[in-house]
């Protein structure tokens, strides 16, 4: 089972061993064991509010709010949608090889997290932020190391902007 800070509702199925491995090979990929787990165990939407901090290139550091993680049944649905907006971002310039990356999340405004499933870009997760980065940008090199980034709101630091 998939460890985590991260409390989803429970107001789906699980996803069974079978299905992600037909998924997978329906796909020809293989997701990292670490995000097969939380697929396995993933149930519903995110109980909590939940942030991660970007860098960019130029060390200006933002806070983004995570707005879901998606189970293997929205991937699905939306893989063919994501592929054809990795093609064009690529376009856009600054967005890698798209057969590359497929969505795994949104996070506030639209932005999307994306995982690399091949190459050198196997399991690490990614931003493309339409407003400050007009590319793609790392966040961490695995999905646990992401899970680990989130963090809670701050109250106080709320209160004082």
């Amino acid at each position: 089972m998939f460890e985590s800070k991260i409390e989803l509702e429970n107001t789906e199925l699980p996803v069974t061993e079978a299905e992600l491995t037909l998924f997978e090979e329906k796909h020809n990929i293989r997701f990292p064991d670490d995000y097969r787990q939380f697929l396995l165990s993933r149930t519903g939407s995110l109980v909590e509010l939940w942030w991660f901090d970007s860098i960019d290139d130029e060390g200006y550091v933002f806070s983004a709010e995570l707005m879901d993680l998606y189970s293997l049944t929205e991937i699905e649905e939306l893989w063919d949608v994501h592929l054809e907006q990795c093609r064009s971002f690529q376009e856009d310039g600054g967005f890698p090889e798209p057969e590359c990356f497929q969505c795994i999340g949104l996070a506030a405004g639209g932005d999307k997290l994306f995982m690399g499933l091949n190459k050198s870009y196997c399991g690490k997760i990614y931003l493309y932020y339409y407003e400050l980065y007009p590319d793609f940008h790392l966040l961490a090199n695995s999905f646990t190391e992401f899970i680990k980034m989130l963090k809670v709101p701050d109250p106080i630091a709320d209160q004082e902007e």
